[in-house]
């Protein structure tokens, strides 16, 4: 946790996913974010696993790094 904390609990869609994760009604599907945004959220989800799909390699390995 970032010592600026987490601005997306200030979304209700990101509550309500949250809640989900930590209830373990999974999984859930994010898109339609820009890219800076992606390697945040993935990052703060409380889901112990998380799988990503990308569509290359080149591009995994990027958001791998953001992350």
């Amino acid at each position: 946790m970032s010592i600026y904390g987490n601005p997306l609990r200030k979304l209700a869609e990101y509550d309500e996913m949250e809640k989900d994760l930590r209830l373990g009604r999974g999984p859930v599907q994010i898109s339609g974010l820009p890219d800076g945004a992606k390697a945040f959220i993935i990052s703060q989800l409380p889901a112990q696993w998380k799988l990503i799909v990308t569509y290359d390699e080149t591009r995994a390995r990027e958001l791998a790094d953001d992350i």
